[in-house]
């Protein structure tokens, strides 16, 4: 009785362990790519900011050499 009663108990433990497992295993993957939504999120905000500094470099150095070819003339 009390194997039977064994039996049973570690059969429930399997039967309610292994999809908590494998929920606890989809929350870590979901978690991990999140993040790496984050990192990525952030690498192109950098990005962008990157580009709106030399934009603006750019312009300044074309400005320059236009005032440049004026005062030459």
């Amino acid at each position: 009785m009390k194997t039977k009663l064994a039996l049973i108990a570690v059969g429930a433990l399997i039967a309610l362990g292994g999809p908590a497992l494998a929920q606890n295993d989809k929350v870590e993957r979901d978690r991990a790519q999140l993040q790496r939504d984050k990192e990525k999120l952030r690498a192109d905000k950098r990005k962008a900011r990157a580009d709106k500094r030399k934009l603006r470099a750019d312009r300044r150095a074309a400005q320059r050499a236009k005032e440049q070819a004026a005062a030459q003339k």
